[in-house]
């Protein structure tokens, strides 16, 4: 058959669909008065006001029954009718997707040839596909040679098209350009992907597509025009208007321009395929297109798959997540050949899932007056100034907390009582090391300067110079440059000597900083005014540390605890303390300070 008879044909079967929807339609609304009518009979005869139940039983045989209080009233409805009423009450969203008897029976086929079909399907519909499909796959769960066949995609999927003939006479055709391009050696260029396919398959399955996938249809067109290197094809988006039962056709889908041809009223959606166009072009996720194109047997007839115009039969939009859910859903009596499609069926499903994730951000994106991100603008600014906005609108500064958790700090150098009570509380170390730094800073006294040496032991080659090594700051390690001064408290990040209290986590007041030892007095714990010296040691990285080599730290295992992690906090015995709520440094628009003091650890909000 010529495209033109195939076309015809298309139409003529559009139209029969189209009637036999519109009787259901009218018998459905008729339905639905006959049947407000007998109820409302019934409950005038009996004098009740509430509605009627069916039972399984009427369910079964199509008779309406009404409750005992209308047993006189009992009807029987048609089954025609009671299936219409039925009709009501149930969500019918998509049409079944038709399927082509022909593919159908390859699908089904438990031959060999069936067998070798569903295994390489995947091989079989990359040869027919119109698009290329960019994906970072993990081969060693789909190499199909150990454990289960997995298709785990890393990142983003992408469709890309490409011109309609080959950029040169040497390359290859690859994917639509198999459609136009030398139609006479067809098969031995589809094998030349891939050399381990049956021939035959590969035959049969270019039969069913050009019986009735339209795409293919507007490619043979072109593939029979004489000048199609001045030839374009124009792909169109899904109609708006354009109802769900209705199979795509020729004329529907894609357009040729010949000879040079102005485009005229070319929808943002719609893509225009170049003859030889030398580059790659992405096709859009939210167009109707983007499935068919990159899987045509799993859509045959070439049917749309979601876009922002799908309605769904009651003519209301349809999400993307409720699409493709109606779609893989198994139903009695429904015979889908996505389900059955094995291992392209979890292509299918990885690449739907990563379109559903991307309309989510893509929805985030379009809609930040929605979710009030304009009330996060300008937070970091005031951050990095050192102010804050609490809640109540009073601006309180970073050096307005200090001052109120630390009073007259320079009065109290080296008052034991007085820094055992106090800390401030934030979540992660850089904030910890920001008040820190700040707090000695207004602390009195001469500040002295530790450095540490750094080292990777396995570094034979110098790789690693010694500016990086300095650079990296983690947890559980000291800084390169431990600054302490005279009464400033300290905290130990090692067990040293657990039998004297030198503990990992214990607190302790600098009495006196010499070059090589540090003496203070433990602040908490059996061994509170103990005086003791920390030497200077070799620290290493922790295995949690992501980092490709171990690197070693020659430094005092300690650091300042005027600020702590919460980690940190866990068992002190803290009589006033500030929790800084990790809203406050992460450009959240409610700030939450937490004050505690005194024996019963009162809560206050600033």
């Amino acid at each position: 058959m010529t495209p033109e008879q195939l076309e015809q044909e298309a139409i003529a079967r559009n139209t029969r669909r189209r009637t036999t929807y519109n009787l259901r339609r009218n018998s459905r609304q008729q339905a639905g008065s006959s049947t407000y009518n007998l109820r409302r009979n019934a409950r005038q005869q009996t004098g009740s006001s509430t509605l009627s139940d069916i039972t399984n039983q009427d369910i079964t045989t199509g008779n309406y029954t009404t409750s005992n209080r209308a047993s006189s009233c009992t009807r029987e409805l048609s089954n025609t009718m009671f299936i219409a009423f039925l009709t009501l009450f149930l969500r019918i969203t998509l049409p079944t997707l038709p399927v082509p008897e022909d593919l159908r029976s390859l699908y089904n086929d438990q031959t060999p040839i069936g067998l070798h079909f569903k295994r390489d399907i995947r091989k079989i519909n990359h040869l027919f596909a119109l698009t290329s499909m960019g994906v970072h796959l993990v081969e060693s769960l789909a190499n199909a040679q150990h454990g289960v066949y997995t298709f785990r995609a890393q990142g983003s999927i992408y469709h890309k098209k490409g011109g309609l003939l080959p950029s040169t006479s040497e390359s290859q055709p690859r994917f639509l350009q198999l459609y136009i391009y030398d139609t006479e050696h067809e098969v031995e260029n589809r094998l030349a992907e891939n050399s381990t396919l049956r021939q035959d398959i590969v035959e049969r399955v270019k039969a069913i597509l050009d019986q009735c996938n339209p795409f293919v249809h507007n490619l043979r067109s072109l593939a029979q025009q004489e000048n199609v290197q001045d030839c374009a094809l124009r792909i169109n988006e899904q109609p708006s208007d354009r109802p769900q039962y209705c199979l795509p056709t020729a004329s529907q889908v894609a357009a040729m321009i010949v000879g040079g041809e102005e485009v005229a009223n070319l929808n943002p959606r719609d893509i225009l395929v170049q003859s030889t166009s030398g580059q790659l072009m992405t096709v859009l996720d939210t167009a109707g297109y983007y499935d068919p194109l990159q899987y045509p047997l799993l859509f045959p007839y070439g049917s749309y798959g979601w876009s922002i115009n799908s309605l769904d039969n009651n003519g209301r939009t349809i999400p993307c997540r409720a699409f493709y859910a109606y779609i893989i859903q198994v139903r009695q009596c429904v015979i889908s050949i996505i389900l059955m499609a094995g291992r392209l069926f979890q292509q299918f499903i990885v690449d739907m899932f990563v379109k559903i994730e991307a309309n989510k951000l893509r929805w985030i994106q379009d809609n930040q007056n929605t979710i009030r991100a304009e009330l996060y603008q300008g937070l970091q600014d005031c951050l990095d100034v050192g102010e804050l906005n609490p809640g109540n609108g009073d601006q309180i500064s970073i050096d307005n907390l200090i001052h109120q958790i630390f009073p007259n700090l320079t009065e109290h150098v080296g008052d034991v009582s007085y820094m055992v009570q106090r800390a401030i509380i934030t979540p992660t170390n850089d904030e910890v090391d920001m008040l820190n730094e700040k707090i000695l800073k207004e602390f009195a006294g001469e500040e002295k300067n530790f450095y540490s040496f750094d080292s990777v032991p396995e570094d034979r080659q110098n790789l690693y110079p010694q500016e990086f090594l300095n650079s990296l700051s983690f947890g559980g390690l000291p800084p390169h440059i431990l600054k302490l001064k005279f009464g400033s408290p300290i905290m130990l990040l090692r067990n040293i000597d657990t039998s004297s209290g030198l503990c990992n986590g214990t607190r302790l007041i600098c009495s006196w900083l010499r070059d090589h030892v540090i003496e203070a007095e433990i602040l908490t714990g059996s061994h509170k005014g103990t005086q003791v010296f920390i030497p200077c040691m070799t620290l290493k990285t922790a295995e949690d540390v992501k980092l490709p080599f171990e690197m070693i730290r020659k430094q005092f295992p300690v650091k300042l605890c005027f600020a702590l992690t919460i980690n940190k906090s866990q068992g002190q015995p803290f009589l006033m303390l500030v929790y800084i709520s990790p809203n406050m440094f992460s450009a959240m628009d409610n700030y939450m300070l937490h004050y505690r003091e005194g024996p019963h650890k009162k809560q206050k909000e600033f």
